[in-house]
């Protein structure tokens, strides 16, 4: 489906859809990667577990480059959805995601990827109770855990793109 968002090193931040036109688009600009010096959450996505079957297997060009490749098993989330987020945090930084305020969810797994900087986190959600963003017939209810975990906060403009025929 070859949907993703990349933050680069120049700090252009663009989103890649077959959803959206045109395919590639300029969403915003940060600071350059070399400056880095503080948090960036990308956003949160909700994967219908069924679907990840239907999407192709990585290919050996775009493991070319990777410094990790993180396995996830699908049996340690018994929800039928996963919600995933995604950071940049500045090694500095590191501690503030022991903050009690900043705290994931109950049953939610961190990855930080340290090989990189800024540091790449990575955070599933996949049990009922700490679902961030949960299917309903004709769309979706999103919720509010603390100051980082959330997808409804006041005076936040959101987006979604929905893909796939589900």
């Amino acid at each position: 489906m070859g949907s993703h968002t990349s933050y680069h090193k120049d700090g252009n931040i663009f989103r890649t859809s077959p959803m959206i036109k045109p395919k590639t688009r300029r969403i915003g600009k940060c600071l350059p990667l070399n400056d880095f010096a503080t948090w960036y959450q990308f956003g949160t996505s909700m994967i219908l577990k069924e679907s990840i079957t239907e999407y192709p297997c990585l290919k050996d060009r775009n493991l070319r480059d990777s410094l990790r490749i993180i396995e996830v098993n699908l049996n340690d989330y018994p929800s039928k959805v996963l919600n995933i987020l995604v950071e940049l945090i500045n090694p500095k930084m590191k501690d503030l995601l022991k903050f009690e305020n900043l705290s994931p969810p109950t049953d939610a797994k961190t990855y930080v990827i340290e090989e990189v900087q800024p540091f790449i986190v990575i955070t599933i959600l996949g049990h009922d109770h700490n679902l961030l963003i949960k299917p309903q017939i004709g769309g979706f209810t999103v919720s509010h855990y603390n100051s980082r975990f959330s997808t409804n906060r006041k005076d936040v403009d959101y987006t979604y793109e929905v893909i796939g025929s589900r």
